[in-house]
Parts: C-alpha cells; sequence; structure tokens
C-alpha cells in the first residue's frame, strides 16, 4: 500500500513539475531573470575574487545574499545568462513541487485539483522574476519532512543551506533545533562550518571575514528599513497609511506571540500542517524583505491547512481558509475576471495578500 501511494505522489510531482514548466517557458523567456541577473553577476564577482556586494547595481536590486551562496550558484554561470534563466526556473520549480508532495496526498477529485491549480497558479510571479521563494519553500517542506522522518543529516543539510542563503528560514532551523535532539544539532553545527568556509580558498581567511562582515552590515542595514527594506510586511503596509505607531504596535505583538506558539515545549510535533501553516505566515508578517512574489511561500501551507481542515477542522474554518486563498492568490491572477472587480483599484496587492496571510 505504500508503495502504491509513492508512486502516486511521484506521478503527481512529475505531472505538475512538468505543466508549470511548460506554463512558465514563454514568459521566463520573453521577461524573465531580472532577480537571476543578480545571483549570476554576484557569482561571477565571487568566483574573481572580488566582492559581489560591490556590483555596479541600483542599490534595491543588488547583491544581498551569504557569500557562500555566490559559490553555490557559481555552476549555473558557465552556460551563459540566457541558458541560466531556465535552469534556475527548473530548479525552482522542481524543488517546490517535490517540497509539495512531501506533504500532501496525489488524489483525484475536485478537492486535491483545487488546490493543486492553486500552487501553480502562485509560483508564476517568482519563477517569471527568477527569484528563489520557490526553491525555498520546497527545501524547508523537504527538510522538516526529513526531520519529521528523523533523517537528521538531509534535515540539516537543508534548512542549514537554505537558511544561509536567505535569513528568513532560520525560524524553522531554529524551531527544530529546539525541538531536536543532539545528532541533529551535531549535523547542523557540522554543515554550518562547511558552508560558512565555502569561500575560502577564493578569498583566504581574512578576505572571508571581511566579506561575511559586508553581508552582515546589510542585513542590518535592511532591517532598519535601508535599500531593500520595509516593502510588503505587516509594519511597512501600516507605515504607508500613516499609522506606523500601530504597525509598529501589532509587529512586535506578532513577533512575541509567534516565538511563544512556535518554541512551546512540546513533546510532539504531530500538528504538522498547523505548525509549518504559522511559522510561515510569521514569516511573512516579519520579514523587511517580504515583497508581493514571496507570498509563494504561504501557499504551500494554505494547501496543508486544506487538508488538515477537511479531516478536523469545522465549514466555518474552510470556509475562511477559501477566503484567504482568494486574496493571496486567486484575486490577483490572471484567471480571474477584472470587468468583476479590479482589485488594483482598491488597494495594492500586498495589501490583500498581507490580509489574507493575517
Amino acid at each position: 500500500m505504500e508503495s502504491v501511494e509513492k508512486r502516486r505522489q511521484w506521478k503527481g510531482f512529475a505531472l505538475w513539475s512538468f505543466l508549470t514548466i511548460l506554463a512558465t517557458f514563454y514568459p521566463v523567456s520573453w521577461k524573465g531573470g531580472n532577480t537571476t541577473g543578480v545571483y549570476y553577476d554576484g557569482a561571477r564577482e565571487a568566483v574573481q575574487g572580488k566582492s559581489p556586494y560591490q556590483l555596479n547595481r541600483p542599490p534595491e536590486n543588488n547583491y544581498n545574499y551569504s557569500p557562500s551562496y555566490a559559490f553555490l550558484f557559481a555552476p549555473l554561470t558557465v552556460f551563459g545568462l540566457k541558458t541560466c534563466l531556465f535552469f534556475w526556473a527548473f530548479l525552482n520549480i522542481v524543488v517546490y513541487w517535490w517540497g509539495i508532495f512531501c506533504w500532501l496526498p496525489y488524489e483525484k477529485g475536485g478537492f486535491g485539483f483545487f488546490w493543486r491549480v492553486f500552487l501553480a497558479m502562485e509560483i508564476n510571479g517568482p519563477i517569471v522574476h527568477g527569484q528563489i521563494n520557490p526553491l525555498l519553500v520546497g527545501m524547508v517542506l523537504i527538510g522538516l519532512d526529513a526531520f519529521r522522518k528523523k533523517r537528521w543529516c538531509l534535515a540539516s543539510v537543508l534548512l542549514v543551506t537554505i537558511s544561509n542563503i536567505k535569513v528568513i528560514p532560520a525560524l524553522f532551523l531554529g524551531v527544530t533545533g529546539a525541538k531536536g535532539n543532539l545528532k541533529y544539532l551535531g549535523w547542523c553545527a557540522l554543515w554550518s562550518c562547511v558552508i560558512l568556509v565555502i569561500p575560502l580558498p577564493w578569498y583566504g581567511w581574512t578576505n572571508t571575514i571581511g566579506l561575511y562582515q559586508e553581508w552582515i552590515h546589510f542585513l542590518i542595514n535592511e532591517s532598519k528599513g535601508g535599500a531593500h527594506g520595509g516593502c510588503a510586511d505587516i509594519r511597512s503596509l501600516f507605515m504607508e497609511r500613516g499609522f506606523a505607531g500601530l504597525g509598529s504596535i501589532i509587529y512586535y505583538a506578532v513577533a512575541g506571540i509567534s516565538t511563544v506558539l512556535l518554541f512551546r515545549p512540546s513533546k510532539s510535533m504531530n500538528e504538522w500542517p498547523l505548525w509549518i501553516a504559522f511559522g510561515f505566515a510569521a514569516i511573512l508578517m516579519l520579514s523587511p524583505k517580504t515583497e508581493v512574489p514571496t507570498y509563494v511561500i504561504v501557499a504551500p501551507p494554505c494547501a496543508l491547512l486544506a487538508y488538515y481542515l477537511r479531516d478536523k477542522g469545522s465549514r466555518f474554518e474552510m470556509v475562511l481558509l477559501f477566503i484567504a486563498a482568494f486574496l493571496i492568490t486567486i484575486l490577483h491572477n490572471d484567471v480571474w475576471p477584472r470587468f468583476l472587480l479590479d482589485p488594483g483599484k482598491l488597494m495594492s496587492r500586498g495589501d490583500y495578500k498581507m490580509i489574507g496571510t493575517s
């Protein structure tokens, strides 16, 4: 029975990966890859022994990831930028659906089909822009699946790596570290050391430390609302409308509640869908790097919650979830008929997505 279920999962993974690649091929070739270009330029600078943080780009579109990420991305630069765009899109799509089918069943019927379409709709934006967020959510989901199955090495490799590339998944690394065992913590420590020393052959100790200092300086500046800071997180959205004080109160309230709920002592993590959804929602609401395409990371948790509520929730809770899915994704997708309602005339897209996430 288990082998039949696994074959079904692999079938769903292959089918929806193929359909998504097919649907995004033309948009990527036509207007894709702005963010991929940042990764590409940063990686080329790094392998030449130069600082990827000194690229001649606008401040809001410069390289702002860890030094090690530049070297992890570097193999894709051998193909040239145009080919790199497609390899990067392919990698993001495959890891995204792999992570999803680690958690969701592949079943026939309208319920499952609706949520798979929903998941495919939300991935379009970040893929066209060439961002890392689909890869991020996929790696986190695969890593958490490995953690719940006590595959400590794989879980640590995935969660440490993606947390080093983009800081926001460190929330899940921290929580699993608090709830894991010494073996898992040992693997996390070992892999963290491996990741941190990747630039050494190109830079040496002194320059590698200097690179990390540059990255940390950028992160601190961003947390204060620097060039990349303040876009579609909950504090920034309130600030844009003249309610900065209220936004700060809500921001710190969400941070405090999230810390208590995510790190609360427990003997098990059986309520995985609730825990994962809550974690990703907290990331979106609190991170100063949140922007509209970042909301792809909340799409899989929405689907996870749908399956959870179908079995254990009430009809009212399911209705609320559909409303959230509508506000986060459906209302701002090309499938939505604008003649019925043009949401852009009422609020910005980030506002609706944040309301749905909240």
